[in-house]
């Protein structure tokens, strides 16, 4: 039995783009009437309430965890771990598979990140990097201790830059500037606007509304930018099909299934036989 899927990356894009409106529509009401219960119409029987902190404020806020803006950071995550899987397989089935290392590496690093997402691992791989920079000041607190986090990920891509340059540059250009838009889109969230949300946090405090809405935006422009990159690898995917069709074969009659990967290559190869064989090969189907 197949299962045929025809996707559409610009259809796609602008679903997410209306599911990310509606999360953050959600985000600032929540940290507005948290705000407003107990700021401006002092209510502690709602303020302080189990129901309203926990499934509304809790549950959409963006600066929060293990809640709903969460949980679709992460699935977009692994969406596109699952499509980096895709494409190394299918490159290395191509005639071209000496670049599908890349693509696969790339898969595992969005499959620590979604997981990461959701676990909150580079706050422990943080933790020794805040001992290390406390001893270099003296054992004094050091600023901007929340960014520490992301050494790993700095050290992980410096050491990787020469295994990815080649096949950086050797990306159509399309694919090229929408990973170099979207990676830009994921920088400006998580450094250029966590820092003026430090700054505000530093003036009004961790809980204050400013500090909220700011964060809002924040994980906003993180989330825009993974799925401007999952549109960019459905389009990558269409330069090599010219639908995007992912075939899930799962056999008959004891019959083994076929892959996605595999009915790309069986496909490439189908149309690189000359015209004469692949008539001969079709009147022989035929009789």
């Amino acid at each position: 039995m197949e299962i045929l899927f025809k996707i559409n990356p610009s259809k796609i894009f602008r679903f997410y783009l209306k599911v990310l409106l509606v999360v953050v529509t959600l985000s600032l009401i929540a940290v507005s009437l948290d705000y407003y219960f107990k700021n401006i119409e002092i209510n502690k029987s709602i303020s302080s309430s189990y129901t309203f902190n926990t499934y509304v404020v809790g549950m959409f806020d963006c600066n929060g965890e293990k809640n709903i803006p969460t949980y679709i950071s992460s699935i977009n995550l692994f969406i596109s771990a699952g499509l980096l899987f895709l494409i190394s397989r299918v490159t290395r089935a191509s005639a071209a598979p000496r670049l599908h290392k890349q693509w696969s590496f790339l898969g595992f690093l969005f499959l620590f990140l979604a997981l990461d997402e959701l676990l909150m691992l580079h706050e422990v791989m943080g933790l020794p990097f805040i001992v290390v920079l406390k001893i270099l000041n003296g054992g004094n607190d050091i600023p901007l201790v929340r960014f520490t986090g992301f050494i790993p990920y700095i050290l992980a891509a410096g050491f990787s830059f020469f295994f990815f340059v080649n096949w950086f540059f050797s990306l159509p250009k399309p694919i090229m500037y929408g990973f170099i838009a979207s990676g830009l889109l994921v920088v400006i969230g998580a450094v250029g606007i966590e820092l003026l949300g430090e700054y505000l946090r530093g003036i009004f405090g961790k809980y204050s509304y400013p500090y909220k809405v700011i964060t809002t935006f924040e994980e906003s422009l993180e989330m825009l930018g993974i799925m401007y990159f999952i549109k960019t690898l459905l389009v990558y995917l269409k330069l090599h099909q010219k639908s995007l069709n992912l075939k899930f074969d799962f056999g008959t009659n004891g019959t083994q299934g076929t892959s996605s990967a595999e009915i790309s290559s069986l496909s490439e190869k189908r149309d690189q036989q000359p015209t004469s064989l692949r008539s001969s090969v079709a009147n022989k189907q035929v009789v």
